[in-house]
């Protein structure tokens, strides 16, 4: 099943997400370097050599938020993986049946036709006898001839039916098949509906994050300073540290809220219909 391929290669992705969200910090640190001087404007020997080494910080929660977030999408993935299992599981079944449906088909078409032709030599016998007319023999024919056709049509169906199953399962039907008794399950155990509540779970896990996320990362960079102002002059040496604090505006943030509620009340309404069926 591609779906479940699918399903099983988003694992470790989550994985990884919630991996990220618990080190030191959510993004990986940088180096700015910088060199000024006065070449162009008089080259008195002005020169500057300044390093920046920043990292970005978390928001107050987020990544307690962020890993929340993650366990709720792998417990989506698992309902989902266990969902697509019993679909492709209905499709199997399905197909066999299908096989074990037009096996008996043909049995029963096999005998129409022998009782058709034992009905046909028996007339054959009485026409040659004079004891009924040839018109009965035609339609005795005309019988034989329908429950040949018929069984060649349950033939083709058969053949076509195996071919599904073994298309679908890669090995040929088996002879028998012992179907297990349905195992007894609460309503709210409905593998569809445990699914579609992990969805509603990570939609509102996936709510309380964006209320945190409200602006970028602030940043925090230690940054020193090599500078001189003229040729005989020596070099001075400062160190220093920078704090970089984004504002929260609603340009930002609106339509991100927006987009969440509409996810969360799009899942909340699945849910909801998939109860009532």
């Amino acid at each position: 099943s591609a779906e479940i391929v699918a399903l099983e290669a988003r694992r470790a992705e989550i994985i990884a997400r919630k991996r990220a969200a618990g080190r030191l910090t959510p993004g990986p640190p940088s180096l700015g370097i910088g060199h000024l001087n006065d070449y162009v404007t008089g080259d008195d020997g002005y020169r500057e050599y300044d390093v920046e080494l920043g990292t970005p910080l978390w928001l107050p929660g987020e990544g307690r938020a962020s890993r929340t977030l993650a366990d709720k999408e792998l417990a989506r993935l698992q309902a989902q993986l266990t969902l697509a299992r019993l679909s492709v599981a209905g499709e199997v079944r399905a197909a066999y049946w299908s096989v074990r449906l037009g096996e008996g088909s043909v049995d029963l078409a096999r005998r129409r036709l022998q009782a058709a032709r034992t009905l046909q030599a028996d007339v054959d016998r009485q026409v040659a006898a004079g004891q009924v007319a040839l018109t009965d023999l035609l339609l005795a024919k005309g019988e034989s001839l329908e429950a040949q056709s018929i069984l060649s049509e349950q033939e083709a169906a058969l053949t076509e039916a195996r071919l599904a199953f073994q298309a679908l399962t890669g090995t040929p039907s088996p002879a028998d098949f012992a179907e297990p008794e349905p195992a007894d399950r609460s309503f709210d155990q409905h593998p569809r509906l445990v699914a579609l509540r992990n969805t509603v779970d990570v939609a509102e896990a996936n709510t309380r994050l964006i209320r945190i996320q409200d602006r970028d990362s602030p940043e925090v960079a230690l940054l020193g300073v090599i500078e001189r102002e003229f040729y005989n002059d020596p070099y001075d040496k400062r160190i220093g540290v920078r704090v970089t604090i984004p504002f929260a505006t609603e340009g930002r943030n609106a339509p991100r809220r927006a987009a969440s509620e509409a996810e969360r009340g799009q899942a909340l309404a699945e849910l909801q219909t998939a109860q009532r069926q």
